[in-house]
């Protein structure tokens, strides 16, 4: 049996879409179910029913070879119930363009019999003794109702003979065909490749205006049987696929011997050169084939040319001409290389080894081939995929469901970034991922900035630290270390610079009522507050506590310990040295361990390195928000809010941006550039109208 699938100027009209489908058994089970055929087109289409057909064959695809024990016939009712459920969803999603512009056709043939279904214009016919029957004239949708939910609704089924052939038209064509009689003339032919192509290109010129898909199936007297019986409408009540695999119209078994042949005859020609060179026809006996029609492979988006020669078929050749290419003496100069590099002496029985790796090098090679052409395979399929989830996010942007949108961009982007990292589909999957990452940074609201606005420049020789650290007090920033005794005061208003000689060591720090507190260790607080600096000491509620974060609210002051995930409450009382402490949480909240950051509000908000905030109030955790959004969060540094700020504001350094979300999780603004490329700490002005990042000796600043 024969498959050809003729398209005919199928890329010339935007609004038509057009496809068929070639499904061959894969395994022993799929072969109790025969071979499946699908055709259809949509005329009048949207852009966001460019992956429609797929979609909907996919899902009838997958339902028919689900089930291995059932039969044709019961298969292919359900998979038509699929099909309908399916279209269904559609339009339950709102997407009814296709809605009467879908015309479809499947088929199933097993042994001698033939069962099919349609929607719309197109047209099955059968060729039987030079007669064309239009055997699908009473499956025409006079039932259809509004809503697919018996768009698929009935089945024929029939008897075939060995020389029957089926053709599968789309409206256009069939029209064409019928006044031209290409039909039968077509038919009345052997339907060989040469042939086939010979009759389009007599009639280039009057096939060069019409658009569309003939598929025409060739039965074989091996294949069937030999008896007839006419077509028989059957009434079924059903109600109601995306591609896994397109197989090449040609049989499977056949394409896969005539590879290994073709791989096989460079190895011929080599065991015949050195069978003359050394003259050992008792070891080496002269290895013939059989002739192996050529196969061939559908030329796509070409007018007019169908088909090309199978690309195994060049290859082969160009190394059977390498081959031919040595002469005696330079093979007999390779073998006395391979020889002397492993220390082999010519003889009889070491002649084996040779011809063991010549054949071991040869097989590698053909492994490797067919390797590679499983990863291309694999790979197509892979961005078939992302081709429909990009539509169907396209589809949710339509209706301005923003967030599915999201998601979708970002599941197909994680599959098509491996291919567009490497691999011989590496441009395709390119081109793919700067169209997702496109709609991913206008969804998530990406702002890039070419060139920040610089405050100012810190010179460390002067100042004899690099700051990690940055606060505001209006109008002063201030600049700290860890690993310094000094602060670096800033005037915004009048920009110029002052040294503080602290005299410890600065951990941290935070604005607490108009005032800069900062934390050294052990167990101090120190003030700077119009120049003056007060110690207070605090006592631990626990040994080993490890503070990583320091925030004040009102009269209180926070700190983080993110081993244990305790927040420690300091009251704060100006008149005591020695400050009382407690532990904020109860004993029964979820705490935050491993946390990077805090910010306060009231409430408490931690973020840990898993990208989720947990919020805390009363001492009680209330819920977490997972910072789900493009790109994807890696290391956050820092969050940071105030009672003030409707936002919370999360530094990332490896993105080299700082992200603005609201208080439910939601996307408001990404600030990023090429310019953050050693940020370290971040905060905002009193009025929330500028954003001072500090990276590495530089101050940015970004106005809201």
């Amino acid at each position: 049996m024969q498959v050809f699938e003729l398209h005919f100027n199928t890329k010339s009209k935007p609004d038509q879409i057009y496809d068929s489908f070639c499904y061959e058994p894969e395994n022993v089970y799929e072969k109790r179910l025969g071979k499946l055929y699908m055709a259809g087109e949509i005329v009048n289409a949207l852009p966001k029913n460019s992956y429609f057909l797929d979609s909907l064959t996919a899902v009838i695809k997958k339902e028919y070879y689900s089930k291995f024990l059932g039969s044709v016939e019961k298969n292919f009712k359900e998979c038509l119930k699929k099909a309908n459920d399916f279209l269904k969803k559609e339009v339950e999603r709102e997407n009814v363009s296709w809605l009467g512009n879908l015309n479809f056709a499947i088929l199933v043939l097993k042994d001698n019999i033939l069962n099919f279904a349609k929607v719309g214009n197109i047209k099955i016919l059968i060729s039987r003794a030079g007669e064309i029957t239009d055997v699908s004239q009473e499956l025409e949708l006079q039932n259809f109702e509004p809503y697919p939910l018996k768009l698929f609704g009935q089945i024929a089924t029939g008897k075939l003979t060995a020389k029957d052939k089926i053709i599968v038209l789309t409206k256009n064509i069939h029209e064409h065909f019928s006044k031209e009689n290409l039909i039968k003339e077509l038919t009345s032919k052997d339907l060989e490749e040469k042939n086939i192509e010979k009759f389009f290109k007599e009639r280039k010129k009057i096939l060069s205006e019409i658009s569309g898909i003939c598929l025409l199936i060739d039965l074989t007297p091996s294949s069937l049987e030999n008896n007839l019986s006419p077509f028989k409408k059957k009434t079924s009540q059903v109600f109601n696929f995306c591609k896994e695999k397109k197989k090449l119209s040609i049989s499977l078994k056949e394409n896969i011997i005539n590879q290994i042949i073709y791989f096989l005859k460079p190895i011929t020609f080599i065991l015949k050169k050195i069978k003359s060179l050394f003259c050992l026809k008792t070891l080496l006996p002269e290895i013939k084939f059989r002739k192996s029609e050529k196969k061939f492979i559908k030329k796509e988006n070409t007018k007019f040319s169908f088909w090309q020669k199978n690309c195994i078929i060049n290859k082969t050749k160009k190394i059977i001409n390498f081959i031919n290419s040595l002469t005696a003496s330079s093979f007999k100069n390779l073998l006395n290389r391979l020889s002397k590099r492993f220390k082999i002496i010519y003889s009889r029985k070491n002649l084996t080894l040779i011809l063991v790796f010549a054949l071991v090098l040869i097989t590698g090679f053909f492994i490797s081939k067919t390797e590679k052409e499983r990863q291309i395979k694999s790979g197509e399929q892979t961005l078939k995929e992302v081709r429909l989830k990009i539509s169907q996010a396209q589809t949710f942007l339509i209706l301005t469901n923003e967030e599915k949108a999201n998601i979708l961009f970002q599941e197909a982007l994680e599959k098509v970034l491996p291919l567009s990292k490497t691999g011989p589909l590496k441009e395709k999957a390119i081109s793919l991922r700067k169209s997702i990452e496109e709609n991913l940074f206008h969804l998530n609201k990406v702002e890039k900035i070419d060139k920040p606005s610089l405050v100012f420049e810190v010179n460390p020789e002067k100042i004899n630290f690099i700051p990690q650290k940055i606060l505001i007090s209006s109008p002063f920033l201030y600049l700290f270390s860890p690993d310094s005794t000094s602060v670096y005061k800033f005037n915004l208003k009048q920009k110029i610079g002052e040294s503080l000689e602290i005299n410890q060591n600065i951990k941290m720090g935070t604005l607490f009522n108009d005032s800069i507190l900062f934390f050294s260790e052990p167990d101090n607080l120190l003030f700077l507050e119009n120049g003056q600096r007060l110690i207070k000491t605090f006592q631990l509620p626990y040994p080993n506590f490890s503070c990583k974060d320091i925030a004040a609210y009102k009269s209180n002051i926070y700190l983080l310990d993110n081993k244990t995930g305790e927040i420690l409450k300091i009251k704060f009382k100006p008149k005591q040295k020695t400050q009382q402490s407690e532990l904020w949480l109860s004993s029964h909240a979820k705490k935050t361990k491993d946390a990077i950051s805090f910010a306060i509000d009231g409430s408490i908000w931690t973020l840990n390195s898993t990208n989720i905030i947990n919020r805390y109030y009363a001492g009680d955790w209330q819920e977490s928000l997972t910072l789900n959004f493009f790109p994807k969060i890696e290391k956050p540094l820092k969050i940071f809010t105030t009672p003030l700020l409707p936002e919370l504001y999360i530094l990332e350094p490896e993105k080299k941006r700082i992200i603005i979300i609201n208080k439910q999780g939601k996307i408001i603004k990404q600030f990023q550039s090429e310019k953050f490329n050693d940020l370290k700490d971040f905060t905002i002005s009193p009025d929330s109208r500028t954003i001072y990042l500090l990276n590495n000796l530089k101050i940015f600043q970004i106005k809201i």
